[in-house]
């Protein structure tokens, strides 16, 4: 359907992270690239899809790891001529506070035989779990390509699979005990990767549970360069994108329906669409709403805090029970709920090739270590000897603080002409599902500006895909 752009004012969207990058490249396209799309950004595009530079090297800080199975994300990094980064092989160690209760090999078919002798067959039955998840989750790429748009997550969850309503009402540990999984399958491996991906523990809700050990399956893989790419050059190579360095402080709600956007100067533009895509819970967001009717969604929830903690330097080796530096895992995940660290992985740089291996090998390892807070020079001391240099990058925002009895999730729809792209992280967040919210948004834009009802909102429960299994 072809619709006149001039009948519609440039719309406004306010953040460049993944979710802003995607709702303009989906728009343009939906418009047939003419026109004009704003897009405010108070700093680097990208979000958190960020770098520090450690040595002269950078290395990824924020969202580091894509699904062989993220359709938008593996044909954004196609599209824009990017490539896959080689990742190092590595081996994974899990900590309970005392000892390692799992101590994996680097060579992949032996970590395996390892997961199967001290898991049985849960390591088995989770890879048909998850592939049933994704398999469901696949529909809505369909959905999309089809046109459809949704004004509410609890909609488009529903549109893939209506049980995906009942996972987020309960958490991640009744969900896989009542599919049969042990407790220390539970416990360790799968508390372990919701730790290290979400800072958080198996008491959240079993979606978000879901997908973090679709977060944890072989074939991840970033972007060489680093991630922040793939929101940069959609940006920049989209021609109808204007980027507005400025801070968005306010948005009124004009008498005749128009938006007012003010920013952190004062200066004001008016548009008649908004999309929304910076998170706006009320412990992160500045953004004041005027005018808006008392009916208007309350943000509800906080955001969870991660800090990432870079320590150049070698592992304290003794403190994990290991004899020599060289024993330690390359990835550490830890299964103790109160314990004051996450995660630790030793990092490689955004431009890691494999011919350069042994050069990254023998180079002073950096790590990164996960926590939910600063970590004190006492806690640096007990994980770490011969310390050249410490980075810290404080995500205040990271994620989403879950649990499994959230009530009503924020909606697409925030009012007429503006939309909602992190509503989506209320059900799970991840770059892919920032890039799907981002889609959603751009088809309700134009849904609603073309008069496309029967497209918001569709009853597709019983319909068939023939989607292939991504996520």
């Amino acid at each position: 359907m072809v619709v006149s752009y001039n009948l519609l004012q440039s719309p406004a969207i306010v953040g460049a992270g993944i979710g802003g990058a995607s709702s303009a490249f989906f728009l343009n396209a939906l418009l047939e690239n003419e026109g004009q799309i704003d897009v405010f950004e108070r700093s680097d595009i990208g979000g958190r899809l960020a770098t520090t530079v450690i040595n002269g090297q950078e290395y990824e800080t924020g969202g580091s790891i894509i699904h062989p199975r993220n359709r938008y994300l593996v044909n954004f990094t196609r599209d824009l001529g990017l490539r896959e980064r080689e990742r190092p092989d590595g081996r994974l160690g899990i900590f309970d506070g005392e000892t390692m209760v799992f101590d994996g090999s680097s060579h992949t078919l032996m970590m395996v035989a390892q997961l199967v002798w001290h898991y049985g067959w849960d390591v088995f039955n989770i890879q048909n779990y998850v592939k049933d998840i994704l398999k469901d989750f696949s529909k809505i790429y369909e959905h999309q390509e089809n046109g459809y748009s949704f004004t509410t997550v609890e909609k488009l969850l529903s549109s893939m699979n209506p049980s995906f309503l009942d996972k987020m009402k309960h958490s991640t540990y009744e969900e896989f005990k009542e599919h049969g999984y042990s407790n220390s399958f539970i416990e360790q491996l799968v508390r372990g990767g919701l730790r290290s991906n979400y800072g958080q523990n198996d008491d959240i809700q079993a979606f978000v549970g879901a997908v973090s050990m679709a977060g944890v399956e072989p074939g991840l893989w970033s972007v060489h360069g680093g991630n922040k790419l793939i929101p940069q050059k959609l940006l920049h190579n989209t021609e109808t994108v204007h980027i507005i360095k400025s801070d968005i402080k306010q948005i009124t709600l004009q008498s005749d329906g128009i938006y007012s956007l003010t920013d952190s100067s004062d200066n004001s533009v008016n548009y008649d669409y908004v999309i929304i895509a910076t998170p706006l819970n009320d412990d992160i967001s500045k953004i004041e709403f005027q005018n808006f009717p008392s009916s208007m969604y309350s943000f509800k929830g906080n955001f969870h805090r991660t800090v990432a903690t870079f320590v150049t330097g070698f592992p304290n080796a003794s403190r994990f029970g290991y004899a020599d530096v060289q024993e330690f895992p390359e990835e550490m995940f830890t299964s103790c709920k109160d314990l004051f660290f996450n995660s630790i992985g030793r990092q490689s740089p955004v431009d890691y090739v494999t011919v350069d291996h042994e050069k990254y090998m023998s180079s002073r390892p950096v790590y990164k270590v996960f926590s939910r807070g600063p970590l004190s020079p006492e806690n640096i001391n007990e994980l770490f000897t011969q310390i050249d240099d410490i980075t810290i990058v404080d995500w205040a925002g990271a994620y989403p603080s879950y649990s499994s009895n959230d009530g009503d999730l924020p909606p697409f729809q925030l009012h007429k002409g503006m939309f909602y792209v992190n509503a989506i992280e209320s059900a799970a967040s991840a770059m892919e599902t920032l890039a799907i919210g981002g889609r959603n948004t751009a088809l309700l834009l134009f849904n609603q500006f073309s008069g496309r009802s029967t497209h918001i909102d569709p009853d597709l429960t019983g319909t068939q895909t023939s989607s292939k299994t991504e996520l």
